[in-house]
């Protein structure tokens, strides 16, 4: 039974059991309502899910061959009932797998079950209705590279990748990614699987077997069930089924991670969050409550497989909650005592038993503080020095500050008067306007923006929010959604509720952040300006559009600068709103190249006719290309003074002068704004040559796999990687 605004949900989840059918599902006894609530009545089962007998498992949880081959068998057989019913399932888990009694496997849950074609019910809704942009549908642990990033993207090929998963669970006591939930999203949509074989005495051929099947592209995966069972059979030669697993041994602990003396990350907290919510937090970054008292809780993250990763939960954690409500937190790091327990890991010691001695407890409202022992394994830009030592920051920063002593808007000044008329414009008449600023990289977007947020800001009438997209491979894949929701909140942003994964969660909170928005501007004409708005999360882009829909009433002007990839991912964007507008920033001119070259050259005050043109066709008229080869001849030495006064070029220093130097400093600046793994990907992808292909890239870093120092790298699919660079 479920509440009346569920009643779809039920409904859906009906449809979806009718046409599966027992006993591929549980048999639909009764769908309906009663006195508003809907319910479903299903059939008892008899028997144990998959996840119950797996926790029987002795030692590190393997399975045996035979066993895996039988619940497999079961598994493929379910799978292909419920595709060739027009379904796919998009949460298969331990959980959803019931072995019942006789030895049939059953699927259960089908409410995140995903219409894909006939034979339909009849009275079914949409296929994938409850399917929005940038939903996030399914357990984290089993989720497919598109179940992370788009829930619509999410058919039979999903159900075949967590296939994979569950088939490398049971081989090897452990899914291929664990930690946090952001970090198990980061494995699944970019980093490769590990070798099953070198986890486990099995077959080194399930080695292709799971790749295929964990394949981050659905169309490189096995194109049916059957194929993955006839692929296992085949690796391992196995024929026909073993022992069948419902009379499973005793339950012996796992060992993961590994137990003895560990240094685990502390989280002390004083907050007015309910206690569900406390735990659902906790729980999504892998943390257990450990210790509670009057207004009090002290948490730990004891299944994090490094230091760093715990620390980073416990981060995370905390500034979750401090979008929940009121939260005092103080991190620690201490040795303690881990061993295995039935549920959880069981963990003792000093920092448990006197939390006190640590400051846990301590601080005023709002404050969240880091021990010394933290502080020394945080990197920098976690934290600031605040009353009673370091304190975290709140949340990532993403507000972008204006450069300290700009290069001129040379050729750009037609477009800064049309932009900011486009903005009074909108902010005159009350209904809201969105503008799209495209152009290539270097082409000088974030400088345009520097510039209309200065003159739109110099009366003093209007509000002007400045935010910036981070690449989500560098931050929090909601870092920009936190800080949007703090900009359209009219009141304390810890008193709302906080992002959430559910689809449905991430539809509402767009449509809030927009209303927010709308009404911020209502009290001070507002504009909000985004660069590199192409690698914004799609709920962020969500709430843009909505904020700007035609028919609403608000000064507000919306203007997003993107590269021009943004309109091939979403053409139809903006097309909603009242007053939508689009601009681009094409090469500069010879003239305006020359005008930015004579300003970036200062303080030569003559330059030679065929010094500039000989620039001019170096840099193509891009702008960033002009700063970094002015710069490269600064740093050469080619600007120098003359005996008689003044400067002047020297012409024997442009004979060396060439794209070349131009493009070393472009690629080192480049390279040392990417995370570590990409720049090593990229060098690695240097010496491969000019034919990098997914194979090649694929194959080095196999290779490289053993050898010391770019493990990260190794571990990277090649795929994703290069997709990223």
């Amino acid at each position: 039974m479920g509440a009346p605004s569920h009643a779809k949900l039920f409904a859906h989840e009906a449809d979806a059991l009718r046409q599966v059918g027992s006993p591929t599902a549980p048999e639909l006894l009764q769908h309906g309502t009663t006195g508003g609530y809907p319910f479903l009545v299903l059939e008892a089962l008899h028997g144990q899910t998959l996840a119950t007998w797996m926790g029987t498992l002795p030692d590190r949880g393997a399975a045996r061959l035979p066993q895996v081959r039988e619940l497999l068998a079961g598994l493929c057989t379910a799978l292909e009932r419920v595709h060739s019913a027009g379904l796919a399932h998009r949460d298969l888990k331990p959980e959803n797998i019931f072995l019942r009694e006789g030895g049939t496997l059953s699927l259960l849950d089908f409410g995140l079950a995903r219409f894909t074609g006939p034979p339909r019910p009849e009275g079914a809704g949409v296929p994938g209705e409850f399917s929005v942009a940038g939903e996030r549908l399914g357990t984290p642990l089993y989720m497919a590279p598109e179940q992370c990033l788009d829930a619509r993207e999410a058919g039979p090929a999903a159900d075949l990748y967590a296939l994979g998963i569950l088939l490398f669970e049971l081989l090897t006591g452990a899914p291929p990614f664990l930690g946090s939930v952001e970090e198990i999203r980061h494995g699944h949509v970019s980093l490769r699987p590990p070798s099953v074989s070198g986890r486990a005495d099995v077959p080194a051929r399930l080695d292709d077997v799971l790749r295929r099947c964990l394949a981050k592209s659905p169309s490189e995966r096995f194109a049916r069930a059957a194929d993955v069972l006839d692929a296992f059979e085949a690796a391992c030669h196995l024929a026909g089924p073993a022992v069948h697993p419902a009379s499973p041994p005793v339950p012996t602990p796992s060992s993961l991670p590994s137990a003895g003396l560990r240094a685990l990350a502390l989280l002390s907290l004083r907050t007015e969050v309910p206690v569900d919510t406390l735990l659902a937090i906790l729980e999504a970054h892998g943390g257990l409550l450990a210790r509670s008292w009057e207004g009090g809780y002290l948490a730990l993250f004891p299944e994090q497989l490094s230091v760093d990763a715990g620390l980073r939960a416990g981060i995370l954690a905390a500034r979750r909650l401090t979008d929940e409500g009121p939260t005092t937190a103080v991190l620690h790091l201490a040795e303690l005592h881990v061993r295995p327990g039935v549920t959880h890991p069981r963990v003792a010691g000093a920092a448990l038993t006197a939390p006190g001695r640590w400051g846990a407890g301590e601080g005023l409202p709002g404050e969240l503080r880091v021990t010394a022992e933290a502080l020394a394994r945080l990197g920098p830009g976690t934290t600031r020095v605040g009353p009673g030592g370091e304190h975290l920051l709140v949340r990532e920063a993403v507000a972008l500050a204006p450069s300290a002593e700009p290069p001129p808007l040379a050729g750009r000044e037609a477009l800064l008067d049309s932009l900011c008329a486009e903005a009074l414009r909108s902010l005159e008449a009350g209904a809201p306007g969105l503008c799209l600023l495209t152009g290539e990289v270097g082409h000088g977007k974030t400088r345009l923006l520097d510039a209309l947020a200065a003159r739109l800001e110099a009366p003093g009438r209007i509000q002007v929010l400045r935010l910036r997209a981070l690449p989500p491979d560098t931050t929090s894949p909601d870092a920009l959604l936190h800080a949007l929701r703090g900009a359209a909140a009219t009141h304390p942003p810890g008193s709302g509720a906080a992002p959430a994964s559910s689809g449905v969660q991430r539809h509402v909170l767009s449509r809030v952040i927009a209303e927010n928005l709308r009404q911020r501007a209502r009290e001070v004409p507002c504009v909000l300006l985004l660069d590199d708005a192409h690698l914004a999360d799609p709920t962020s882009l969500d709430a843009l559009e909505m904020a700007a829909l035609d028919g609403t009433r608000a000064p507000l002007w919306i203007c997003l600068a993107t590269h021009p990839v943004l309109q091939g991912m979403r053409p139809h964007f903006g097309e909603r709103s009242a007053r939508v507008s689009h601009a681009t920033l094409p090469p500069l001119t010879p003239e305006a190249s020359r005008t930015l070259l004579l300003h970036l050259l200062r303080p030569v005050d003559l330059i030679p006719e065929p010094v500039l043109a000989r620039l001019e066709h170096l840099a193509q008229g891009v702008p960033l290309s002009l700063v970094e080869l002015t710069g490269a001849l600064r740093a050469a030495g080619a600007l120098r003074a003359s005996p008689g006064g003044g400067w002047y070029v020297a012409p024997d220093a442009l004979l060396d002068v060439s794209a070349t130097p131009l493009f070393d400093r472009l690629a080192a600046r480049s390279l040392a704004e990417l995370p570590e793994v990409h720049q090593v990907l990229a060098r690695l992808c240097a010496v491969i040559g000019t034919e990098v292909g997914v194979g090649r890239v694929d194959a080095a870093m196999r290779h490289l796999e053993a050898q010391p120092g770019v493990e990260p790298t190794a571990s990277w699919d090649a795929g994703a990687g290069l997709e990223r660079l």
